[in-house]
């Protein structure tokens, strides 16, 4: 009976530690989880999917929401209206306010560095005894310079006399809201040249019978209109054979 007896009370202990680590209860007592997002308003073509980032100039808006992890909140979004929220960026202090979810800031600045470290601060209610404390959340932001891309529709570098060779680009990341306000500049060789009529990020290129082998450089600057110190360059080169 005794040796019965210890057994039950072993299989008890090991019951009630399971429930205990992998039951609810074991996150009633946990901090709640932050759900942060940012975007940027800096330029991207329409056919992007992924994260628009932003370079010096763009506007970054960012916010967030707490979930409770508590027997009482589990799941649901905490109420922050009457609670202090902080913001910092990069170690420093830069705003706050009661209920305080969402910011929008300028990046100037910062723009030396190539990530911006963001720190969120909320105060949030213990349940079990009414407590106040602090719970914090990091969020870093990359910093990039303006980009322009250049397709080669031909797929291959290496094309022969009298061919044509059709290129196209796309900016990325200026701080402008529309692709009017950035000027590209074709050069081939040495020469300028312009894009396709109404397609100025597009270009073709006749390569004459009587072109001599070797190698043509083809190069891209992109201009924003708006902010005359911003600009992005690319290349591309050709063999001729």
């Amino acid at each position: 009976m005794a040796i019965r007896l210890t057994k039950y009370l072993i299989a008890f202990i090991f019951l009630s530690a399971f429930f205990r680590i992998f039951s609810p209860a074991s996150v009633f007592a946990a901090d709640p989880q932050f759900m942060s997002s940012w975007s940027a308003n800096s330029f991207a073509p329409y056919w992007y999917q992924g994260k628009i980032l932003p370079s010096s100039g763009s506007r970054v808006n960012m916010s967030f929401e707490l979930i409770g992890q508590d027997k009482t909140n589990l799941g649901k979004v905490l109420d922050l209206s009457n609670r202090l929220v902080k913001w910092y960026v990069n170690n420093q202090y830069y705003t706050q306010g009661e209920g305080l979810k969402s910011i929008s800031f300028t990046i100037n600045k910062w723009t030396a560095s190539d990530s911006l470290n963001v720190r969120v601060s909320s105060e949030v209610e213990n349940p079990s005894d009414g407590s106040v404390s602090f719970v914090d959340n990091y969020i870093t932001i990359p910093i990039v310079k303006p980009e322009i891309v250049i397709f080669n529709k031909n797929f291959s570098n290496i094309v022969s006399a009298n061919s044509t060779v059709d290129l196209s680009s796309a900016p990325f990341f200026f701080n402008t809201d529309s692709l009017y306000n950035i000027v590209p500049t074709w050069t081939v060789g040495s020469q300028k040249s312009g894009g396709i009529a109404n397609d100025p990020f597009s270009l073709s290129i006749n390569f004459g019978k009587n072109i001599n082998s070797g190698v043509i450089n083809v190069g891209l600057t992109a201009q924003n209109s708006t902010n005359p110190i911003e600009s992005a360059q690319n290349s591309i080169s050709f063999t001729i054979q």
